[in-house]
């Protein structure tokens, strides 16, 4: 079908969520991204607890430290879209599952003219994927392939957006003037944490301590992969059963910006993304401060006060550059 030119109008602070995105596997594949991009050389070494053989085929240029790039969600909207069509039409008239996968959409819609819709930049590019059953496993698929590692090193990329349905990837970038945010993407790694879970962030030159808050409560974050304030971060807490809220910060800058993520028995209020937002977090954490201001919000509710904080598989690619066509692979 041919998309909706019709795009999305987000009120949500920057990583919250809209309409079940991002939920927790394509925040692992902006995870991941964003942190080759950060610590390049990471990936020669025990990268993620992996080991990986590729990194000698990288580019001298791609070696180098990148910015991370942020979450633009018109692009997580039509990616989620484009491999919502793939799974659609996979094992049409007995191909074999994985065949629907393609830059161009199942109605004929090239990709630019599927993406540009969604997205107010200049340049843009795509890596799909089909068969990986996590986010890590489709990055280093695609960081050991020439022209998708070319996607995710390119510094005239600045935001993207992850879709994922059952096993097909599509990862859309988009390149327009934006300065880089501090954190940009984070969340847990475990499927369903039990008796403890791995909460990890990217930060890109933070100034102050990365910290996770969970329940409420701050905890120090341990540097994995990159150098102090940028790079990737993470951080392995005890937890019981029940519902589990967490975000991040570091200084004055808050990932996600007003809401936050979580896990277990809660009722969310976007119960695909596994989010909830400002007003449910009073609720349930009354004596936390959710928005980082310095005071709990139960003291806020008290004063009448707003607490909403301010603000194995296959792989293709395709990459524009000023909305110039490059190769696929298929």
């Amino acid at each position: 079908m041919l998309w909706s030119l019709l795009i999305t109008v987000a009120f949500a602070g920057y990583g919250d969520a809209v309409d079940g995105r991002p939920n927790r596997m394509e925040r692992e594949v902006h995870l991941w991204t964003n942190a080759v991009r950060i610590s390049p050389d990471s990936f020669s070494a025990d990268f993620g607890g992996d080991k990986h053989n590729c990194y000698a085929e990288f580019l001298p240029e791609q070696t180098a430290p990148h910015a991370p790039l942020a979450w633009h969600d018109g692009l997580g909207e039509i990616a989620r879209l484009h491999s919502a069509d793939m799974d659609s039409f996979d094992d049409v008239d007995g191909e074999p599952a994985g065949s629907a996968m393609a830059h161009t959409s199942s109605d004929g819609t090239g990709f630019a003219d599927r993406v540009k819709p969604y997205y107010e930049g200049h340049a843009l590019g795509e890596n799909v994927a089909w068969g990986f059953k996590d986010g890590f496993g489709v990055v280093m698929a695609w960081m050991c392939s020439e022209g998708h590692r070319e996607n995710l090193m390119r510094t005239t990329y600045v935001e993207m957006g992850v879709g994922q349905v059952d096993t097909y990837w599509t990862q859309d970038f988009g390149g327009r003037d934006l300065t880089p945010r501090v954190l940009n993407m984070g969340t847990h790694l475990e499927a369903a944490p039990v008796e403890e879970v791995t909460l990890a962030v990217d930060a890109w030159q933070a100034t102050q301590p990365v910290l996770a808050v969970l329940d409420g409560v701050n905890y120090g974050m341990q540097l994995t992969d990159g150098v102090v304030g940028s790079g990737l971060y993470n951080a392995v807490l005890p937890v019981n059963p029940g519902c589990h809220y967490y975000w991040f910060t570091s200084g004055q800058e808050r990932f996600p910006e007003e809401g936050a993520y979580g896990f277990g028995d809660c009722s969310f209020d976007d119960a695909e993304a596994g989010w909830s937002g400002p007003d449910t977090l009073a609720a349930a954490l009354p004596s936390a401060d959710v928005n980082g201001d310095g005071v709990r919000d139960s003291d806020q509710l008290a004063m009448g006060c707003d607490v909403a904080g301010g603000h194995a598989g296959w792989v293709a690619l395709v990459g524009l550059l000023a909305l110039r066509r490059r190769r696929a692979l298929v």
